[in-house]
């Protein structure tokens, strides 16, 4: 099952123009089975996901978040979070300790992306690293890389599209389906996954 699992959209995230519907198109076009909306700093509602989810009833839907924090770094969280207890510009060590309490997963979004080397507090705190994107160069990935690798962290790739030529130019193959944010917190937590293209790692 190959899911794109760092995703914007223009509903939430304004730093994009495309909707999420066109969005979802270039998923499908893509072959993708499957995409994560990881809007800046909020999920999005479970009726609102589903509505979208009944418009396209062929790819999954799901919803995560990446967030701000407090030493100005991105982190994606996953799983089935209560998000009323996540909120912006909390310490990272702080966020990463409440979504690993909620069964979640939290992974450094485009690390050392301002020349600047994450907070080591923070590499510790992360359960994973993002190491390839649309967003990340190759010498920003081969860092990445060695963070991941000292800190002992798994590594994923996700195009981070928030325009939809980019989206599933990254993604991760998982073996098993992924019905919902729970099971792929659990995924991603095991490593229950490849890198795609596994030709660039």
């Amino acid at each position: 099952m190959r899911i794109d699992i760092h995703v914007h959209s223009s509903r939430y995230s304004p730093c994009s123009w495309q909707s999420p519907e066109e969005m979802v198109e270039a998923a499908l076009a893509a072959n993708l089975d499957g995409i994560v909306f990881t809007e800046h700093d909020r999920p999005w509602a479970r009726r609102e996901l589903a509505d979208l989810q009944q418009q396209f009833p062929t790819i999954r839907l799901f919803t995560g978040a990446e967030m701000t924090t407090a030493e100005g770094e991105h982190v994606l969280v996953y799983g089935d979070l209560d998000y009323r207890q996540l909120r912006p510009f909390v310490q990272g060590t702080r966020l990463c300790q409440l979504v690993r309490q909620m069964g979640g997963v939290s992974i450094l979004a485009h690390p050392g992306r301002w020349g600047q080397p994450p907070p080591l507090a923070l590499l510790d705190a992360v359960d994973g690293l993002e190491v390839g994107s649309s967003n990340i160069t190759r010498a920003m990935s081969w860092q990445a890389q060695q963070w991941a690798e000292s800190h002992g962290k798994f590594v994923v790739v996700a195009s981070d599209s928030h325009y939809a030529d980019t989206l599933g130019s990254f993604a991760l193959d998982f073996s098993t389906d992924i019905a919902d944010e729970a099971a792929l917190a659990v995924a991603l937590a095991a490593g229950d996954f490849s890198l795609y293209p596994a030709d660039r790692y």
